[in-house]
């Protein structure tokens, strides 16, 4: 067996294998909802936003993201996200055993900042997750609002 994850895109809507690639183009902010219902198989550096799928602003392939905002609800398992670099790169680990199962992290602190940004680097670049510490039944739900760079 395997977990029960899905990806659902938010913004833009539709995203996943409806629009055309000339349609994915002209988007600098995106949404992206995860959820996962494990049956404590656990996720490895499981692929949750694939740089390579993306267009930037003008077209050009998406090179970097700069998270914005993380909203979760996790029960029961840890979920680290990183970008997928040589030396994979931390976003966030969320219910690290601090007890908070839910939250927000703002990494534009109000929009005082421009968010965390991908340092770039070898390897894809692409947002993956994993989860430790699952039993049957844990779950998660994380939404992940970013905008991608073309340089």
């Amino acid at each position: 067996m395997a977990d029960a994850t899905a990806i659902r895109w938010i913004y833009p809507p539709n995203w996943a294998g409806v629009l055309s690639e000339d349609q994915r183009q002209g988007f600098k902010d995106m949404s992206v909802m995860l959820s996962c219902v494990s049956d404590s198989t656990g996720e490895t550096d499981a692929i949750k936003v694939n740089l390579s799928e993306l267009r930037g602003p003008t077209g050009k392939p998406a090179l970097r993201t700069v998270i914005k905002k993380i909203w979760y609800e996790i029960f029961g398992m840890i979920v680290a996200l990183e970008w997928e670099r040589d030396t994979d790169i931390p976003i966030a680990t969320l219910n690290a055993g601090t007890g908070e199962t839910s939250g927000e992290i703002d990494f534009t602190n109000g929009g005082k900042y421009r968010g965390l940004v991908d340092p770039g680097g070898d390897g894809t670049g692409d947002i993956v997750l994993t989860t430790t510490n699952g039993a049957a039944a844990d779950e998660y739900n994380i939404r992940i609002d970013f905008e991608v760079k073309e340089t």
